[in-house]
């Protein structure tokens, strides 16, 4: 458990599966996966960000910086994130969604968002798969 708090997001009408890693010092990541059989057609990925110690320029350049990047991937069809300060925690969350349309999981795997979870040959993101990868990459299955 590690204190990483619960996942928060639920999927309706499919089967939901959430992982938790620690991902170095004071920060956690969580991953929340939707599917239908195998197949993961919803993803919400949560990074909470230490940001204990910053000075309010570190903050800025950092929470810039963040928001850049979400900005870069976001879009209408199948992607939307939101950010904010928790107490210490800096809460970052994109949820991926319409994963069942093949163009969106081509875009995705382009764009390096879900390499780690389907093979390049693919148009859907496995269930199988993704859980295979992560608990490799060090996730907890919650």
């Amino acid at each position: 458990d590690n204190g990483i708090p619960d996942a928060p997001h639920g999927f309706k009408g499919l089967k939901s599966t959430s992982y938790a890693v620690t991902t170095g010092g004071d920060s956690f990541e969580t991953i929340e996966l939707g599917s239908k059989k195998d197949t993961v057609t919803e993803m919400y990925d949560t990074v909470y960000f230490s940001v204990v110690g910053m000075t309010d320029e570190e903050y800025s350049l950092f929470t810039e910086e963040l928001r850049n990047r979400c900005e870069a991937v976001a879009n209408e069809s199948y992607c939307t994130y939101s950010a904010e300060k928790q107490g210490e925690m800096y809460v970052l969350t994109m949820h991926f969604y319409a994963l069942d349309k093949p163009q969106n999981v081509r875009d995705l795997i382009t764009l390096g968002i879900i390499s780690n979870y389907s093979s390049k040959d693919s148009d859907t993101v496995s269930l199988t798969d993704t859980e295979t990868s992560l608990l490799k990459m060090g996730f907890t299955k919650r």
